[in-house]
């Protein structure tokens, strides 16, 4: 029998060098200058407003999601000629103890991602679903082994450095904060436009 794997849905993910303690020392900082942040899809913790472009800081974060974002263009193999990425926003996220962010997509958005600024894996990372339907019917049946047409979520562990870039479109959650310690990370949305 013949088989496609029609439309999958890439996560393009990499440990980097960036520097993560001045990142971490704006994140408290941006904290304590706006306490009630933005809710939307976290719950408990606490998330930044937009702030693209408002430190130096960011600059090497900045750059990389860019670069990440040309080589999903590239992947894609869209024609680069007259469209460009851009980051359409950037915010912080500072989550304790059994804090975490219920399932949701980007819409609108080519590619969205999450760099752990302070992180390990015993503190909850990403996990993106097949569709919103969690109790989808391969939940039910067994299978001998887990693979990418069988299983209807998969996690991603989250580590200091870790950067994960994927469609806006992929539902996905963020587990809850098991430990003591805070799990900060920056997240994003990348659009496209033409260019001038």
């Amino acid at each position: 029998m013949n088989f496609d794997g029609l439309f999958p849905s890439p996560v393009w993910w990499e440990k980097t060098d960036i520097n993560t303690s001045l990142l971490e020392q704006y994140a408290y900082k941006a904290q304590f200058e706006d306490t009630t942040g933005n809710k939307i899809s976290n719950v408990g913790g606490w998330q930044s407003k937009n702030i693209l472009g408002l430190s130096m800081i960011t600059n090497e974060l900045e750059a990389k999601i860019l670069d990440m974002a040309h080589q999903a263009l590239n992947a894609y193999s869209y024609d680069q000629t007259n469209i460009e990425p851009y980051i359409a926003n950037l915010w912080i996220n500072i989550n304790k103890k059994g804090h975490s962010n219920s399932v949701h997509i980007h819409g609108g958005c080519f590619l969205s991602g999450v760099f752990y600024i302070k992180a390990k894996p015993s503190q909850g990372g990403v996990c993106f679903y097949k569709d919103f339907n969690k109790a989808f019917i391969d939940d039910i049946l067994p299978f001998k082994e887990a693979n990418a047409i069988n299983v209807s979520q998969v996690p991603y562990e989250c580590e200091t450095g870790k950067i994960i870039t994927f469609p806006g479109y992929l539902p996905h959650d963020v587990k809850p904060n098991e430990t003591d310690e805070d799990r900060i990370s920056a997240a994003w949305n990348v659009k496209l436009r033409v260019k001038k």
